[in-house]
């Protein structure tokens, strides 16, 4: 996780004094569980940290159950 807060994106932030904030963090994470270095899973060290990620994590971890549920079996699931 604190390979994400050294980003150019977060970089640009913190040089302007400011703090990155839940959803930029998050922002950046989902950025790079896209790549596709990360296919075959990732251990995310440092994350969540705060109540919000910690919500946000949930949502996705929901979105994604549900999305797998309504593929699984089809051409669409790889």
């Amino acid at each position: 996780m604190s390979s994400l807060l050294t980003s150019p994106a977060a970089k640009k932030i913190i040089d302007e004094g400011g703090l990155v904030s839940d959803m930029e963090v998050f922002g950046m994470l989902l950025d790079e569980l896209m790549q596709p270095s990360q296919l075959n899973g990732a251990l995310v060290d440092g994350f969540p940290r705060t109540v919000a990620q910690v919500k946000m994590l949930k949502i996705l971890d929901s979105r994604m159950r549900e999305l797998n549920r309504k593929w699984d079996g089809t051409a669409m699931a790889g």
